[in-house]
């Protein structure tokens, strides 16, 4: 292997990082909840809810910042989860599987069905005497716990259908944030959304401007999320943003990178080495510190970031996350919302909305000549990926969190707990299927 084909597999291609990270996380994330179910239903369950609303934050002069320690995660740590989606996403447009209209069709069209079907259920149950604002929460899918369960599978699953319910996914949170600006805000505070006008044209600035510091951009990030916070627009909305502005161009392109790596290798040719020393020479030191500076300039600051905060995203946010927001108190009460008009429009709306919403538009998209699927994916594949699509957990926990008020939130999260491991359990034993049957 060359020097420039190990730097694109270590460095460039994201994508294995990301199906490895996502997979082991939701093990991780599901010890979290577990853990957080135990712990609120236990003699600790006093000391677990008080944790989370134990006062953190940080006073300079006049600027106090004071939140809940759950407060800091759902509105703090969450920007930087949605910092990453936004990279995610903002990658796959640009050479992913939604870089082009062909490619991105699919995976667009069968999200959209995913979305609209869920929240027309919920909405359908909730109009008269129940909450019709939880719409939101069945249209989200958890994708760190679908690629999960088709790590299970293993090679039972085609990679096509793999890259099918990724790319949806990426479209699901895309139209999750859209829906969480627009429609999950508070009262808007005009002077703090000028000021994030201003943060926002800053950034533009700097994009166009050609500048490449990835530091930068998180400090001004930051006051970007803390203008968000105060205005009313939910504040990881801002991670996204942030992420759209973050370079994608390398300060040197790929071929230049190439000639230097020729000139470097012979400059290390040519230095003198000390015969069985692993310490290098002050002439290698100088001919190694130009090859780092060189793949720092090659490695584009967009791809740098993502791979750098996925990891943190993957085992620290989302597990943490999970920890501080599934503990949820399990008596006849709150199994009896399970059958508040709440509970079936987030069970019915995961379990039935998605695979028939996915389904059905990609149909839909089939009988108008739009779309076509793969040839590896069957129909079986579909309702299986559909089914994984139904798998809400964080994501519709998060929406959930800032539509209802704390009477009907702990119903909601048993639904959404309930759909999710019936909606993983069906899809993984489909997909066993269809990939048993192939096979014979």
């Amino acid at each position: 292997m060359t020097i420039n084909q190990a730097f694109r597999t270590i460095a460039i291609d994201p994508t294995t990082q990301f199906f490895k990270n996502q997979s082991s996380s939701s093990i991780i994330m599901l010890f979290s909840m577990a853990a957080a179910i135990i712990l609120a239903n236990s003699p600790y369950a006093g000391w677990y809810h008080n944790l989370w609303k134990t006062e953190l934050g940080f006073a300079l002069g006049e600027f106090t910042l004071y939140k809940s320690a759950h407060h800091w995660i759902n509105d703090g740590l969450m920007g930087l989860f949605f910092l990453v989606i936004g990279l995610e996403i903002k990658r796959e447009v640009l050479i992913g599987d939604l870089s082009s209209v062909r490619q991105a069709l699919l995976p667009f069209i069968a999200a959209v069905g995913g979305a609209v079907v869920p929240a027309l259920i919920y909405f359908a149950l909730n109009r008269n005497g129940g909450n019709p604002d939880g719409w939101g929460v069945p249209m989200a899918t958890d994708i760190a716990f679908a690629i999960g369960i088709m790590a299970l599978l293993g090679s039972r699953v085609p990679v096509q259908i793999k890259i099918f319910i990724t790319s949806l996914a990426v479209v699901d949170d895309m139209i999750a944030v859209i829906v969480i600006a627009v429609f999950y805000t508070s009262g808007l505070n005009i002077v703090y959304l000028a000021y994030a006008a201003g943060i926002i044209i800053l950034l533009f600035i700097m994009n166009i401007g050609r500048v490449r510091s990835i530091m930068a951009y998180l400090i001004v990030g930051t006051m970007l999320w803390y203008f968000f916070l105060k205005s009313g627009i939910h504040a990881t909305v801002a991670g996204v943003i942030l992420a759209l502005f973050i370079p994608s161009e390398p300060k040197i392109p790929f071929n230049v990178f190439n000639r230097s790596m020729r000139i470097f290798q012979a400059e290390l040719a040519n230095c003198q080495n000390i015969p069985k020393s692993e310490i290098p020479t002050k002439c290698q030191k100088h001919t190694l510190n130009k090859i780092i500076h060189a793949c720092l300039s090659v490695y584009n600051p967009m791809s740098r970031l993502e791979y750098n905060l996925h990891g943190f995203s993957a085992f620290i946010i989302m597990p943490l996350f999970a920890f501080a927001n599934t503990g949820v108190t399990i008596d006849s009460s709150a199994l009896g919302s399970i059958l508040s008009p709440v509970g079936l429009g987030i069970i019915f709306g995961l379990l039935i909305g998605k695979p028939v919403g996915i389904i059905s538009f990609v149909k839909l998209g089939e009988h108008f000549k739009l779309i076509s699927l793969p040839k590896e994916i069957t129909r079986l594949h579909l309702l299986g990926a559909a089914l994984l699509a139904g798998i809400g957990l964080t994501m519709s926990i998060f929406i959930a969190s800032m539509a209802f008020d704390s009477a009907d939130m702990n119903g909601a999260k048993i639904s959404i707990l309930s759909a999710s491991v019936i909606a993983g359990i069906a899809g993984y034993f489909i997909l066993r299927k269809a990939g048993s049957s192939e096979n014979t």
